[in-house]
């Protein structure tokens, strides 16, 4: 049975704290996560900024605290699970591990209060595939399905290579940022259709997003780091960007 000290919740989904840097945000999700009790957390990826450690390490208080409430939450009993990304794509290497209560997986599947699924994932694997959506799109979704298979077992060869091939893609001006944006969620709603969802629910993108499109619903948690940011499941299903009390 799980305690609620906050505000009861169904789901709480959050991206990119990138714990072990300066830039972070462990302070205000500490605050979230006292706000809100969750019957599931998903932590999509980039929890960890592995990728940043070498050049920039940093652990404060904060950082502990954020993982001891995750672990007193999973044992409690909420429903916690990580999903690696692309700064910590090593975690990949546990497989469907279990740490303290939380478990590993590389994707899931969220069902709604009202029965809707969506697939859950980081969302680094569309990377590769974003920027040739508009040929493969025309080859439906079956063509979108194997494309991101492929971009999959490309992400893990060069993991162990010790290479990354993901999330360097939308960085680099307003526009293309806006362009690939709009591929990368064209994409995700195909992969999430050729699965036979209702929707994708992803990390990765540095902004939150909520779009319809071919009638499936796209979401986006957004980056913490670059905008502390979450999506919560309320009790009755439906979807919203947590607000922070000040």
């Amino acid at each position: 049975m799980v305690e609620h000290q906050g505000k009861p919740i169904r789901a709480l989904f959050v991206a990119g704290l990138n714990l072990g840097t300066k830039k972070n945000g462990a302070d205000q999700f500490l605050d979230c996560l006292r706000q809100y009790e969750p019957e599931i957390i998903y932590l999509l990826g980039d929890m960890l900024a592995y990728r940043e450690w070498k050049s920039s390490f940093s652990w404060p208080q904060a950082q502990n605290d954020v993982v001891q409430k995750l672990l007193r939450q999973a044992r409690r009993g909420t429903k916690v699970l990580y999903i690696p990304g692309d700064r910590d794509g090593f975690m990949r290497h546990y497989g469907d591990a279990e740490l303290g209560g939380i478990k590993l997986v590389n994707e899931a599947t969220h069902e709604t209060v009202d029965g809707k699924q969506y697939l859950v994932t980081h969302g680094d694997v569309f990377d590769l595939i974003a920027p040739s959506f508009s040929f493969l799109g025309k080859l439906g979704t079956k063509a979108v399905g194997i494309a991101v298979g492929v971009s999959s077992l490309i992400e893990m060869v060069a993991r162990r290579l010790g290479l990354f091939v993901h999330g360097q893609t939308y960085r680099s001006s307003y526009d293309r940022e806006s362009h690939f944006a709009d591929s990368f969620a064209a994409t995700a709603i195909s992969a999430a259709e050729a699965g036979g969802y209702d929707g994708i629910i992803c990390g990765h993108l540095p902004h939150a997003e909520n779009r319809s499109l071919s009638g499936l619903t796209f979401l986006s948690t957004g980056d913490w780091r670059t905008y502390p940011s979450a999506l919560i499941e309320h009790l009755d299903g439906q979807f919203e960007f947590a607000k922070l009390e000040q």
